[in-house]
């Protein structure tokens, strides 16, 4: 007689009550609070056509996703290893003609072929909320403001925002960090080797007497600074949409005027242009 083989493929693992009951806890606090600042939650499908998943996922290799072929089209089949192409996919078909910017949330499975060290898990769940259109530092910052008060209700504590932007160095130089035009080299050289002790010695100290310091305090509180305080609620944002239909499908400024005067300076003034911004993932 052959017994029954129970056990699960590497890196995969059954999410037992207690654990079961803290995950979906964290993710409907994170979700309630993405749709309680307008972010409308979509739920793509966790199996898609191989080529039109690949072709969205920049710097992605296809073999890292499960592949099968379809035995009702005979075309190969990927289960998604990132949910972010799924919604840049639903943002450029089914809601190609919704007014921009678009805030979606989404949550689900994902899956892959081989995991690292780091991070052995090959089944996670990921959530995150997706600002399209809205190319602006409004809403870099919203995006930020609201992965950090997502992750806060869930429960996470010690949160920390990593920026990946390419010219983050030359922007923060221009003016919140002055640097002489001589150290900004040095100054992204050490930053791309994370080293806090060469960063200090190619930066020196600014006219404050602070280190430039990867942790420094006045770094965080420059980038805080272009946070929003308070985001937008649900509500708030319908009145843009509103104040945009009056004002005219080409005449943003006037419906920008109009919001301001509704719902204060610096709300719900994102203009069309551009695509995703950015993303929060829960995992």
């Amino acid at each position: 007689m052959t017994e029954p083989d129970d056990l699960l493929p590497e890196g995969l693992e059954d999410k037992l009550p207690r654990e079961a009951e803290a995950i979906t806890r964290a993710m409907r606090s994170s979700l309630d609070v993405l749709w309680s600042h307008g972010y409308d939650r979509v739920r793509p499908p966790l199996i898609e056509f191989e080529k039109s998943l690949a072709g969205r996922m920049d710097g992605v290799h296809p073999r890292r996703m499960f592949r099968f072929v379809d035995p009702v089209s005979l075309r190969t089949l990927a289960l998604r290893s990132d949910i972010t192409p799924q919604i840049g996919r639903i943002a450029a078909t089914s809601m190609a003609g919704t007014p921009r910017p678009l805030r979606l949330a989404y949550c689900g499975e994902t899956a892959q072929i081989k995991a690292d060290q780091l991070a052995p898990a090959r089944e996670r769940t990921q959530l995150g909320a997706e600002l399209i259109g809205a190319d602006s530092v409004a809403a870099a910052s919203e995006v930020v403001a609201l992965a950090i008060e997502a992750l806060s209700a869930a429960g996470l504590t010690g949160i920390s925002v990593d920026f990946t932007l390419p010219d983050l160095v030359d922007t923060l130089s221009e003016s919140a960090l002055p640097l002489a035009p001589e150290l900004i080299g040095n100054v992204r050289r050490e930053l791309d080797m994370k080293d806090a002790g060469g960063l200090r010695a190619a930066g020196g100290e600014d006219a404050r007497g602070h280190h430039r310091d990867a942790g420094d305090d006045v770094v965080e509180d420059e980038l805080l600074g272009v946070l929003p305080r308070n985001l937008p609620t649900r509500g708030q944002l319908t009145g843009e949409v509103v104040e945009r239909e009056v004002a005219g499908e080409h005449d943003h400024a006037a419906a920008d005027e109009r919001v301001e005067r509704a719902v204060g300076p610096g709300r719900g003034v994102l203009r069309p242009g551009g695509d995703v911004d950015e993303w929060i993932a829960l995992r």
